[in-house]
């Protein structure tokens, strides 16, 4: 049963287990859930000190 996503501009229609073009939601069992939730998706690592400012 094709269940369509309403979250993106894609409107998906993902059969069971198959993942949407955003890779962030899925048909799982009828319902499409986000399949990233609770996990880093993004990190990046900023110094405390910029240079500029170095031991001000």
């Amino acid at each position: 049963m094709k269940t369509t996503c309403q979250v993106c501009i894609h409107h998906c229609a993902l059969s069971p287990g198959q993942t949407g073009l955003c890779r962030a939601r899925k048909n799982e069992n009828g319902k499409i859930i986000c399949s990233n939730y609770g996990q880093i998706i993004s990190m990046a690592l900023d110094p405390i000190e910029k240079k500029p400012l170095k031991h001000f």
